[in-house]
């Protein structure tokens, strides 16, 4: 008996690729490297765009933070360097503090708030910005120039590319009230604090001004 050569005839056309196959899958996979760059910068700008997003939304909640306590800040007395009576405030163009009540620990109390702009490296070192930074310890009339044991510091925002402050009000009792970007009196607090920082976000600038009324402060 003769027998069927068709399927070894069969098992010849199957084994590897025809030049023509060969061809087109080399074609495909030159498209597909040919499209990596552009698909790894979309990939990375869809990173940025999340991280710059949450960057900012972390941001809103530190400086929300500080708008509540620096709006109950109290009006209270210590002695300064010089042994004389004056308000336990300090309002500079790219730093405050200030005394405010705050839940923070197992009792809470009264604190001692600095806020202060650094300049320094940003987004992993990728670009250069301003962080905020608020540090906290317990308020301890005349201890202020003493670094408390209890003292706290935390950036709460990062990635600004402008920071500024100003204080609103009377600086003595025959001034009449103006801005100033440096509180000088130490009678008394401001009637109002303003907070302005800039941010990119998609490629634009992101400005918040927050002007924050001192709700305790006393009637002069």
């Amino acid at each position: 008996m003769i027998a069927d050569p068709a399927p070894e005839t069969a098992r010849l056309h199957d084994d590897g690729f025809s030049l023509i196959e060969l061809i087109v899958s080399i074609a495909l996979l030159a498209l597909i490297l040919a499209g990596m760059p552009s698909a790894l910068r979309l990939g990375f700008r869809a990173l940025d765009a999340v991280q710059i997003v949450d960057r900012n939304f972390a941001n809103q909640a530190g400086l929300d933070f500080v708008e509540h306590r620096a709006g109950e800040a109290y009006a209270i007395y210590d002695r300064g360097a010089d042994g004389r009576l004056q308000i336990a405030f300090r309002g500079e163009a790219d730093a405050v503090a200030f005394v405010a009540p705050a839940t923070i620990g197992p009792e809470g109390g009264l604190y001692w708030f600095e806020l202060a702009a650094v300049q320094g490296p940003a987004d992993a070192g990728r670009e250069t910005g301003i962080s905020l930074r608020l540090s906290w310890s317990s308020f301890r009339p005349s201890s202020r120039d003493r670094a408390p044991a209890d003292r706290r510091e935390r950036q709460i925002a990062s990635g600004i590319s402008a920071f500024s402050l100003r204080y609103y009000g009377s600086p003595s009792p025959r001034t009449p009230p103006e801005w100033m970007d440096v509180w000088i009196s130490k009678e008394w607090l401001p009637d109002l604090i303003e907070l302005r920082t800039t941010s990119a976000s998609a490629g634009h600038s992101l400005t918040r001004v927050m002007k924050v009324p001192l709700r305790l402060k006393p009637a002069r």
